[in-house]
């Protein structure tokens, strides 16, 4: 790419002719890390050039018409490509490190997690040193994971414990600011790992029917969650903080406006109450009913996870 401006063009317009021609909304591009930079920002340049035409501000991502693009750079480089002239954001490695470590291995404190959390839900959001450059800012939009082609699949992770499971997909569902990728079988609980080699195992067909109890179960807990993604802003764009926490169990609210949600996940073998001060009234669960909150009080359930909301 580097001293072939004709190839450089070839590509960028095909990829300029894909958009017009399907309608895609933005792009997933591979190992950003193995291409040359005057490549990811001469795609830039014509993407805000010819298909974000009628956007006013190309460095915010509030406007319908942006087209998203997130790279994937696994080994620290996720901060690299996250920039004006390059990309909205990457795959977010640490966020994934994360949700393995403290949720489907079950390890380390629940109090940990939640301080890193908060941290990460808007750090790409300023620019810092990194690799050699700068990376992150204002318009920053990483994409947040828990598996993906290249990892053993999570239910293998977390020993085909599908309540630790079930639990990393509340986390990434409830993560504001950036945009939660759930990768093929993740919604229902697949399995595979490298013994199996790449597409056996971490990438063999998706599962479409014939769903086990657990998969059913797994697949209807994605799909309230993300009803309520869509419902609540405050999961994708308010102020996360932390209620209380404990090595096994983390309880927060997020706010936007006057809508709060309160989330929390309990690894522990009995009920966790906490306390989110100040919030009281009628919330709704990822059902649809009603919960009574009265000076702050939640209970998370054993080996579970609550979301629940209020406009």
């Amino acid at each position: 790419f580097r001293d072939n401006p004709a190839a450089r063009r070839a590509m960028i317009d095909h990829a300029l002719w894909m958009i017009m021609e399907f309608s895609f909304d933005g792009f997933r591009a591979d190992a950003l890390k193995h291409m040359d930079d005057i490549f990811v920002r001469e795609l830039k340049t014509a993407v805000v050039s010819k298909v974000e035409t009628v956007v006013k501000d190309h460095d915010s991502p509030d406007e319908a018409e942006i087209f998203y693009m997130v790279g994937e750079s696994l080994g620290g480089w996720a901060r690299y490509h996250t920039r004006a002239d390059m990309v909205q954001g990457q795959v977010n490695e640490e966020f994934y490190n994360s949700a393995r470590y403290y949720l489907l291995w079950g390890n380390g404190n629940m109090s940990e997690l939640g301080s890193w959390t908060i941290d990460n839900d808007t750090t790409y959001l300023t620019e810092k040193p990194t690799m050699g450059g700068a990376g992150g800012y204002p318009g920053a939009v990483m994409g947040n994971f828990f598996g993906n082609h290249d990892q053993d699949r999570a239910l293998t992770e977390s020993g085909g414990d599908y309540n630790k499971f079930k639990q990393a997909q509340t986390y990434l569902m409830t993560a504001p600011i950036n945009v939660p990728m759930l990768y093929q079988g993740d919604d229902i609980g697949m399995t595979g790992w490298a013994e199996h080699g790449l597409d056996g195992g971490r990438r063999k067909m998706m599962k479409f029917d014939g769903l086990t109890a657990n998969e059913q179960d797994a697949l209807n807990h994605m799909k309230k969650l993300g009803k309520f993604r869509k419902e609540y802003a405050a999961l994708r764009y308010g102020k996360r903080e932390t209620c209380s926490a404990t090595n096994d169990a983390w309880l927060y609210k997020l706010t936007f406006g006057s809508q709060v949600v309160i989330a929390g996940i309990n690894r522990g073998a009995s009920n966790y109450t906490g306390t989110c001060s100040g919030l009281s009234g009628t919330f709704k669960n990822l059902d649809g009913g009603n919960v009574t909150v009265t000076n702050g009080s939640v209970t998370i359930p054993a080996r579970g996870s609550i979301v629940i909301g209020k406009k």
